[in-house]
C-alpha cells in the first residue's frame, strides 16, 4: 500500500500483491468460494522497499467456502472472511481491515458460472508519535492518532471450467464505494477521501499435456495510481499419486513501468506455497538498488469426502 505523509493529510493507496492471483478476495469480492474444494484458507505476506528509507509490510489472511441451502439446486451462496494489515514508515502508519464477502453463484450450464458479490469492511487506521524527531510541526493538525470507518465493495466474476485443470476467471471488483474519510484531524482538517479502486482481471489455467499446465494472468487496477500486470507460468506435475500429489510452477510477471518478478509455487496435495521477488526497474531504483522485496503466499484447501452419488461433473462443486 503506497502511503505518503503530507502536512495536512495522509495520502493512501490500496495494498497490492505481485501474486495477486493468490489473494482472491483483495482482487474481487466475487472470487470468494470460487475454487475446486470445500474450504479454503489463504495467507499473504509482503515486505517492500526495505532497501529504501521507508519500507512497507503487508499481511492478509482469509477463509472462504460455499453454502448450498437447496440440495436440488446447482446454485450456491459464497461466503468469505478477509483480514488485512498494512504498516509503513517512521510513524508506524497502519491500516487494519476486517471484511465479510457474500455472493451468489448461478450455474448457467455445465461449464459456466456467474457470481455477483458484495463486501462489507470495517477499517481502523492509526499512527504513532513515539519518535520525537518526526515532523513535529506538521503533526499539529492531527487531533487523533486513530480513526475507524465502514466501507463497501462489490464485484462480478465469470468462470469457465472444463475440468479441474482447465478454467478461466474474468471479472471486475469495485472497492471503497462509500469513499471513507482517511484524514485524522477534527475541525478544520482537510478531508482525505479514499478513492474508489477498480480491479479488472483475467486468470486462466490450461492443460497443455499430460504433466504440464499453462497459467496466464492479467490485471489492471485503477485508483490514485494505476497498475497493469501481465504474467505467465508453467505448472509441472511431478507425482499424481493420490495422497502424494506434487507439482512445481515457475514463471514471471511484469508490472508495466515498475517491476519484474519471477514467481515460484510448490504444490503438495491441497497445500500451496508461492514465492516471488520484485526487481524494481522504475526511476525509484536509484533508492532501492532494484530491490523491490519478497512476497510469500500460502493456501490450503479442504475437500470433504462425499458419497459417490453426490459428485458433480464440474469439479468446482
Amino acid at each position: 500500500m503506497g502511503m505518503l505523509f503530507s502536512g495536512f493529510g495522509l495520502k493512501a493507496q490500496d495494498l497490492h500483491y505481485s501474486q495477486f492471483y493468490y489473494s482472491p478476495m483483495n482482487l474481487n469480492p466475487a472470487l470468494a468460494g470460487i475454487f475446486n474444494g470445500d474450504l479454503r484458507f489463504t495467507g499473504n505476506f509482503r515486505n517492500q522497499w526495505a532497501a529504501a528509507l521507508v519500507d512497507y509490510t503487508t499481511f492478509s489472511g482469509a477463509f472462504d467456502t460455499r453454502l448450498r441451502f437447496n440440495k436440488k439446486s446447482d446454485n450456491f451462496v459464497n461466503l468469505g472472511i478477509l483480514v488485512n494489515f498494512d504498516q509503513a514508515g517512521d510513524l508506524d502508519l497502519g491500516i487494519g481491515q476486517l471484511g465479510l464477502n457474500l455472493g451468489y453463484t448461478l450455474k448457467l450450464n455445465d461449464n459456466n458460472l456467474i457470481t455477483p458479490a458484495i463486501q462489507i469492511v470495517g477499517q481502523m487506521r492509526q499512527f504513532s508519535f513515539t519518535s520525537e524527531d518526526v515532523l513535529p510541526d506538521q503533526l499539529e493538525p492531527f487531533n487523533n492518532d486513530n480513526s475507524t470507518d465502514l466501507d463497501l465493495g462489490a464485484g462480478l466474476n465469470w468462470r469457465f471450467q472444463r475440468d479441474e485443470r482447465t478454467s478461466v476467471d474474468v471479472g471486475a471488483g469495485l472497492f471503497h464505494l462509500l469513499k471513507p474519510d482517511y484524514s485524522f484531524g477534527n475541525q478544520g482538517a482537510v478531508v482525505e477521501e479514499r478513492p474508489m479502486r477498480t480491479s479488472l482481471y483475467a486468470i486462466g489455467s490450461f492443460e497443455v499435456s499430460e504433466n504440464t499446465d499453462l497459467k496466464l494472468r492479467g490485471l489492471g487496477q485503477f485508483q490514485r495510481e494505476n497498475e497493469v500486470l501481465v504474467g505467465a507460468a508453467a505448472k509441472f506435475y511431478i507425482s499424481k499419486q493420490r495422497g502424494k500429489q506434487i507439482a512445481f510452477e515457475a514463471g514471471g510477471t511484469y508490472r508495466l513501468g515498475d517491476a519484474i518478478f519471477p514467481n515460484f509455487t510448490l504444490y503438495y496435495n491441497d497445500l500451496l506455497f508461492g514465492l516471488s521477488y520484485d526487481v524494481n526497474i522504475s526511476d525509484f531504483d536509484i533508492s532501492t538498488s532494484n530491490k523491490g522485496g519478497p512476497e510469500l503466499a500460502v493456501s490450503y484447501i479442504i475437500r470433504r469426502v462425499k458419497p459417490l452419488k453426490q459428485f458433480k461433473n464440474c469439479p468446482i462443486y
